[in-house]
């Protein structure tokens, strides 16, 4: 049978509580030369779960890499054959234009018609149009880069504060 395979915050667990074991002075545990080889064990044991650990984020990061990047270009190639569809349909219809047809069938297309589109509005002069159909929009924009900068220059900012955070490295 084979030994279970522990998680990290397992590991994490057995190392905290060895150290503890070992640095409580007042207890009668067992044999402190125990102690300290199954702590060295654990630290071991830890040292590999980390590497597998930061080995798979590392895979994960680089698929990851490589999948957005392969998006983005099948995101062009996908807009590439809109605009080539577009550009022919364009083609075709302005020809049966040209000839005066607004309707047309072919083996595959049983029924190709020209059709209006509901109307749409087209500003020629926007100092033209009425009071009545302005609206006027006021946007607030929070300047984060400023804010910093003042923070960072000692400067006292109501509602805000710099915050410092962890991350990994390897």
């Amino acid at each position: 049978m084979s030994e279970k395979r522990r998680r990290l915050h397992e590991i994490r667990a057995d190392i905290s509580h060895l150290q503890w074991m070992i640095g409580d002075t007042e207890s009668d545990y067992a044999d402190g030369d125990k102690l300290l080889t199954e702590l060295e064990l654990c630290e071991a044991e830890m040292a590999d779960k980390v590497d597998v650990c930061l080995r798979l984020a590392s895979s994960y990061k680089s698929s990851g890499k490589d999948l957005a990047a392969r998006a983005k270009l099948i995101a062009e190639r996908a807009k590439a054959l809109a605009n080539h569809a577009a550009r022919l349909d364009g083609y075709v219809k302005d020809q049966l234009d040209l000839i005066g047809l607004d309707h047309y069938a072919t083996a595959n297309y049983p029924l190709i018609k020209i059709t209006r589109n509901p109307p749409a509005l087209d500003v020629d002069d926007d100092a033209a149009i009425p009071e009545r159909f302005i609206e006027t929009v006021e946007t607030i924009r929070v300047m984060k880069a400023e804010i910093k900068a003042a923070l960072k220059a000692g400067e006292l900012v109501d509602g805000c504060r710099l915050k410092s955070g962890t991350k990994l490295r390897y």
